[in-house]
């Protein structure tokens, strides 16, 4: 996270509104107001609310969509909304400055059995190794994020030495276009822009950069403030059940879900089809982030290690 964004966490912190009683829907169920990022990470979510194993379930899901994971968890910080999905990486970050949030749900996993973020170079490039990387300029969405993380474990670890590179911030729709252009090095692309990268030629992997911390990650969850988690305990374990429900049959179904996640995310149906589909943890499960946190204070971008299990919800203070 940003320097600046930390200024906007900060503010809010200062003033606290008051959490607000739990909440109930017209129909009786009670509400939890989700914001997020509209990617193919909230399937669950949406195949819940669609099956009605939400309401099922007692709860009424309402989805606010967020400009980014940042923005969304200050929203949640500020009490505008209740829980918000976001990278683990900032939650690290804001675990170490004391703000009271805490990982509520688990959601997007990284498997190496399903690259859906490889490290690209263009394709007329032939870099092969980590050293072949050594001083040069490389892509990354925001400075300090999980993919200058994930390209520097992938470099020192193929023979290479990642304080030597130069990280610059492009936004990841503008990564291919970048690698394509020489403008840089390698970069991370995400699906869907990694299918049509790779399907257009514009760009040819490089390597498994996330498969260098570890061969399965939980990089992004669902957190929320820790005085709302205690005064709503039991909803976010129905919660946590149902959405894990759901990942479990959405993991292995990814058919059923392709038509529904390319009306909400604007992805064409033909991409959607034939990419590689989100993961999403079924468990809370703190041993999925403790390589990310062991990796970023490796490479100095926290500045303690902890055990994982403290940016966790238990249902304690």
């Amino acid at each position: 996270m940003r320097r600046r964004d930390f200024a906007k966490l900060a503010a809010l912190g200062l003033a606290y509104p008051a959490v607000p009683v739990p909440a109930r829907a017209q129909s009786g169920l009670d509400t939890i107001k989700l914001i997020a990022i509209p990617s193919d990470a909230l399937t669950p979510i949406y195949y819940g609310i669609t099956t009605g194993a939400f309401k099922k379930a007692g709860i009424d899901v309402q989805i606010t969509v967020a400009a980014s994971g940042t923005a969304a968890m200050t929203a949640v910080i500020g009490g505008s909304y209740d829980i918000a999905n976001t990278s683990i990486l900032p939650v690290m970050a804001a675990h170490l400055r004391d703000f009271p949030i805490s990982i509520v749900a688990p959601q997007a996993v990284y498997t190496a059995e399903n690259p859906f973020a490889l490290l690209q170079q263009a394709s007329d490039t032939n870099y092969k190794t980590g050293a072949d990387l050594n001083n040069k300029v490389v892509a990354v969405s925001a400075l300090n994020d999980i993919s200058q993380l994930t390209i520097s474990a992938w470099t020192d670890k193929n023979g290479g030495d990642a304080s030597t590179l130069k990280f610059v911030e492009i936004p990841a729709v503008a990564t291919g276009a970048a690698l394509e252009q020489h403008r840089v090095a390698a970069g991370i692309l995400l699906e869907p822009g990694l299918d049509e990268s790779l399907a257009s030629g514009q760009t040819k992997t490089l390597g498994d950069a996330y498969g260098a911390i570890g061969k399965r990650l939980m990089f992004a969850a669902y957190v929320g403030r820790l005085d709302w988690a205690m005064q709503h305990a039991d909803l976010l374990k129905r919660f946590v059940a149902t959405a894990g429900a759901a990942a479990a049959y959405t993991n292995v179904h990814p058919a059923e879900t392709a038509q529904m996640m390319s009306d909400i995310t604007k992805v064409p149906l033909p991409i959607m089809q034939r990419m590689h589909r989100v993961v999403c943890a079924t468990t809370m499960d703190p041993s999925l982030v403790q390589p990310l946190i062991d990796a970023a204070y490796h490479f100095k971008q926290i500045s303690k290690q902890f055990p994982a299990e403290e940016i966790f919800f238990s249902g304690k203070a």
